[in-house]
């Protein structure tokens, strides 16, 4: 029997990746964006990092195959508790809902769910445990054997490990790690080290409620653990380009730690705002002053003006006062384009001419005329 293969047979394969991509895209992009600081991430090295990641001010920018790997980590995680539930005497119970084993600090703002508890672990078969699971390549593994330690492997899993210990009450964590090329399994049981606790909260605290950015930890631009950010992530990182604008960027917008739900607060419509309210801004957005590579001239109520190191000055208005015919006035979502090239008095005259009406929202790339 003759096996006949269509001539288009690439291109229908193709179109099928692509859409396999698409899929994965938009089911990302239909996913609750996280409004709090997670007890998953505090433990990262570089604060400013984090600080960016709350403002909702460094882009995710993952590409569909790394989305694919994000998910196949819950089919990783949904095995490996199977698993131990096949040992006798094992008591386990996992987080199906994401609330079950969630904890909030500093008014939720700081919060993280644990991947689930159990109890029957052979070493110690009476005490409670708080379950972690993750997993690792080939090499990503290796590593974690040459380290013999989640500690000495990878910091962050350990601090997240240690702040639901604290949260919790448990003393004891089974740390679990899943070999995605080989299938083997690395578990280490984890005590609690009651000084990590305190020490994130306070730092998530420091985070959560700064308005400026921490220093950068890592020592130059070319180091390489910068260089695994996109080139659009690491122009926002080190203040070359602005993020999109958003309630958390803005200056009337800050979180509350006094109320429970991780609400913010705008001082400008004098409400609070929901999720979806923050991410979709308004047109009253101003910048954060620390987003602005100049200095603050003058600020009030509607408007704060800048002064560039060039000795160019600008304001950064509310979008409707960018319609007028004052050629210094530039709403946030004109900034936010125009820092695509640079912050230089060059870049602004040239694109003046191009706003003598400028529509709310960013300028088209074809207006601009360099």
């Amino acid at each position: 029997m003759s096996v006949m293969i269509a001539e288009n047979a690439d291109l229908v394969e193709n179109a099928t990746l692509t859409a396999l991509d698409q899929a994965t895209l938009s089911a990302r992009a239909e996913e609750k964006r996280r409004g709090h600081l997670g007890m998953s991430q505090i433990g990262h090295e570089d604060a400013r990092t984090l600080w960016l990641r709350f403002r909702w001010s460094l882009p995710d920018d993952f590409s569909a195959k790394l989305l694919r790997v994000f998910r196949m980590g819950h089919v990783v995680e949904s095995e490996t508790a199977a698993l131990l539930r096949r040992i006798p005497g094992v008591e386990m119970h996992t987080d199906a809902d994401g609330s079950q084993f969630s904890f909030h600090e500093l008014g939720g703002h700081f919060s993280g769910s644990m991947d689930g508890c159990i109890r029957g672990v052979p070493e110690a078969p009476s005490t409670w445990h708080v379950w972690e699971c993750k997993s690792a390549k080939k090499a990503g593994f290796r590593e974690l054997l040459k380290a013999g330690s989640i500690a000495k492997w990878n910091e962050t899993y350990w601090v997240q490990a240690q702040c639901y210990m604290g949260a919790s009450g448990m003393s004891r964590a089974l740390f679990t790690v899943y070999n995605k090329d080989s299938s083997e399994i690395f578990a280490e049981r984890l005590r609690i080290d009651k000084t990590i606790w305190p020490a994130m909260i306070a730092r998530a605290e420091r985070i959560i409620t700064a308005d400026e950015p921490p220093e950068s930890v890592w020592p130059n631009r070319e180091f390489y653990k910068v260089r695994f950010m996109s080139e659009r992530q690491q122009a926002i990182y080190w203040g070359d380009q602005l993020p999109e604008p958003n309630c958390r960027n803005c200056r009337f917008a800050s979180p509350l730690l006094n109320q429970e739900g991780a609400v913010w607060s705008c001082r400008k419509h004098r409400s609070s705002l929901s999720l979806e309210r923050q991410q979709k801004g308004c047109p009253n957005h101003n910048w954060l002053p620390a987003f602005i590579p100049g200095k603050v001239l003058e600020a009030h109520a509607d408007f704060v003006t800048y002064k560039l190191p060039d000795g160019f000055s600008f304001s950064n208005v509310e979008d409707d006062a960018a319609a007028s015919d004052s050629h210094h006035v530039y709403s946030s979502w004109d900034l936010a384009h125009l820092s695509q090239w640079d912050f230089k008095k060059e870049t602004f005259e040239n694109a003046m001419a191009a706003m003598t009406a400028p529509a709310k929202g960013p300028i088209r790339s074809e207006e601009i005329p360099f």
